[in-house]
């Protein structure tokens, strides 16, 4: 079966967000070895998805963090800073990268 069939590609999608799942819960246990487990997960996703040229999606992929791989989770492996003004929100990981969710423009001003 080709790689690029909608059969492998309907999988290796299901498999991507399986493994999201469980990597979210993972680092919601917030535990040394569950957190390296849902390190894990996270990596095979992206390999799931190069392997077999599939788009990880947007929501998963602005979730994780690009330098360390960690999810990006509000109040337990990132803080955010939410900027009305400029309207974005800003995510700090652990290891000190940030990256920004633009919210538009006005999006927050009351």
């Amino acid at each position: 079966m080709p790689k690029n069939s909608k059969l492998v590609e309907r999988i290796a999608r299901e498999r991507i967000e399986r493994l999201f799942e469980l990597s979210t819960e993972m680092f919601n246990e917030n535990s040394a070895e569950s957190r390296k487990l849902g390190r894990r997960y996270v990596k095979l996703m992206l390999l799931i998805g190069s392997h077999y040229k599939v788009k990880i999606g947007k929501r998963i992929s602005d979730s994780i963090c690009k330098r360390c791989g960690n999810l990006l989770i509000p109040g337990i492996t990132c803080t955010v800073r939410i900027s009305a003004k400029e309207g974005y929100a800003l995510y700090r990981c652990e290891c000190g990268h940030e990256s920004r969710a633009y919210l538009g423009k006005g999006s927050l001003r009351t």
